[in-house]
């Protein structure tokens, strides 16, 4: 059976085995350029999917698939669909 997992920088485990390197950029690149609040939606999304899953209500594929949809439409939100918090 092949190996249904992919990595970014070569196919399955071959990457590994083929000595493949990781990519050069910075996994933090371009984090400065995310909504205000977007990292403490994306975990809590991230968490309640989780749940999920460890729970037996949903497979380990519709729980990414809900991550990857949910997290996308956060990032799609306008400026002024974010609530801002009245504190500030």
């Amino acid at each position: 059976m092949k190996n249904r997992f992919r990595f970014q920088w070569g196919t399955g485990v071959d990457g590994f085995e083929k000595g493949y390197a990781p990519p050069n950029e910075s996994m933090y690149k371009n984090f400065d350029k995310l909504p205000k609040g977007f990292l403490m939606t994306f975990d809590s999304i991230i968490n309640e999917e989780m749940e999920k899953l460890l729970k037996g209500k949903d497979t380990a594929e519709t729980a990414l698939q809900q991550i990857e949809a949910r997290s996308q439409a956060e990032l799609d939100k306008k400026t002024d669909e974010i609530p801002v918090d009245p504190k500030r």
